[in-house]
């Protein structure tokens, strides 16, 4: 599809006419607004809304779907090429910040408690990262009320996230019950690969994830630099030769100075990596300032260096208030109930762990 690479006055003109072509080629319903939003009934609906994202405005970094509202009508079955998935970020930008949102998903999408399976494996997806239901989300997306099942198979890919693959607005109430096999993987997450100024709100993972080799996993994000609160991880986690892995977060990164917030979560899942940087709640935060509170971690966590119930390790300035561990957590060196590895100005408040199950002194 062609790109709109013109001058401003001719651009909304030709922007207006894309838009007005979509839709003549019609969903299965609705006209987009928040009262009758575009009915996605099908695969063939799903593929006109990827389509959309791509219809972009430079100028202005808007696309077809910005402002428009969609539900989905019925479970879908089963989604198995590049195709379907919706949003995409052409450029993640000279300084990494994910700031190039002209091509992702800009609208809102109601799943009304309906699933979409999906089979994305090494042989039927040709892109190389921002794989998910959604590839890319930018500040005004809200994603809600959307279940997601089926495998993910992967050789050397990244940015992976069983909802969005990269998420810049709202996620809440989504669910994953993907079963998930990587190698040479970064920054996957049961329900979203990499969050940056937006937030996750009451998302549960219940997949099993498998990976070796990789960077940046976490049931819910594998790399975090937004506000993540009411989510639960039940799936277990298995990482071989891997760094920064959590039962909700795998990394924290200080992507625009935002305030990395988590907040009211709960790790059930066995979490087990040869690596370092393993915690039941947060993997590796030494590149953020982080605020964990009201968090519990009630699984069995391993690693090789700084391992913690909590959080594995935090920058000076974060802080963990409020958490509770009860899971047995094990390591080789800087292994901590609460905190694995304590740098110099964390705060550690009211937090607490079961002795009988834990018994390391903070």
């Amino acid at each position: 599809m062609k790109n709109l690479l013109i001058s401003s006055s001719i651009v909304t003109v030709a922007f207006a006419f894309t838009v007005s072509n979509i839709s003549l080629l019609a969903f299965s319903g609705g006209n987009g607004t928040v009262n009758n939003p575009y009915q996605i009934a099908n695969k063939a609906d799903l593929k006109l809304l990827a389509d959309s994202t791509y219809r972009y405005d430079f100028l202005s970094g808007r696309n077809w779907s910005y402002g428009k509202y969609f539900i989905l009508m019925n479970d879908i079955d089963t989604l198995n090429n590049d195709n379907t998935i919706i949003g995409f970020m052409s450029n993640t930008s000279a300084n990494g910040m994910y700031n190039d949102t002209a091509a992702s998903f800009q609208g809102h999408f109601n799943g009304n408690n309906k699933k979409i399976t999906i089979s994305f494996t090494s042989s039927n997806i040709s892109r190389f990262d921002f794989i998910g239901i959604f590839g890319a989300t930018n500040h005004s997306s809200v994603i809600e009320n959307l279940n997601v099942d089926g495998i993910i198979d992967f050789y050397n890919k990244t940015r992976i996230g069983c909802i969005a693959a990269v998420n810049r607005g709202i996620v809440q109430n989504c669910n994953s019950y993907v079963s998930m096999k990587l190698n040479v993987i970064n920054d996957v997450g049961g329900i979203v690969g990499i969050s940056v100024n937006g937030s996750i709100i009451n998302c549960n993972n219940y997949g099993t994830i498998d990976a070796g080799y990789s960077s940046g996993l976490g049931g819910i994000v594998g790399r975090n630099s937004a506000k993540i609160s009411n989510c639960i991880n039940i799936g277990d986690i298995k990482y071989n030769a891997a760094d920064g892995t959590g039962g909700i977060v795998g990394r924290n990164t200080n992507y625009y100075n935002a305030v990395k917030e988590i907040e009211s979560c709960l790790n059930i899942g066995t979490i087990i990596s040869n690596g370092d940087f393993v915690g039941g709640i947060s993997g590796d935060g030494t590149g953020a300032n982080v605020k964990i509170s009201n968090c519990i971690n009630n699984g069995l966590i391993v690693g090789v260096n700084k391992v913690g119930g909590i959080a594995a390790s935090l920058s000076s300035g974060s802080t963990i208030s409020d958490c509770y561990n009860s899971g047995v957590v094990e390591g080789k060196s800087n292994v901590g109930c609460i905190l694995g590895f304590p740098t110099t100005n964390v705060k550690i408040i009211n937090c607490h762990y079961d002795t009988q199950t834990c018994g390391k002194e903070e």
